[in-house]
């Protein structure tokens, strides 16, 4: 994975914390579409005490511009998928006696 600062990006989602936004930019990774989250590079220095003390609320997900509006479209279905699964159908739900 390249370093984001050397590339144009956006913001695709803003995740409640550093392991959600690892989640996302693994999905993201997985459909081919590299991802970077604020504060995943030893550089980040000025990211780190921010997530320390708490000050930060949430965490950056970043795509190359090029591909921001597919992103959104992964990270919609995933989400959409995920809500899916949540429901179930009701088979094997319950449990034995």
């Amino acid at each position: 994975m390249s370093d984001p600062n050397s590339v144009e990006t956006a913001v695709v989602k803003k995740a409640r914390n550093v392991l959600e936004a690892e989640l996302l930019a693994g999905i993201l990774e997985s459909e081919g579409i590299p991802a970077f989250v604020d504060g995943r590079f030893l550089q980040d220095e000025f990211a780190m005490p921010k997530k320390m003390l708490g000050l930060d609320h949430g965490v950056r997900v970043r795509v190359r511009k090029e591909h921001l509006e597919e992103a959104k479209k992964i990270l919609e279905l995933a989400r959409e998928s995920g809500k899916s699964l949540d429901e179930g159908d009701g088979e094997g739900d319950e449990t034995p006696d």
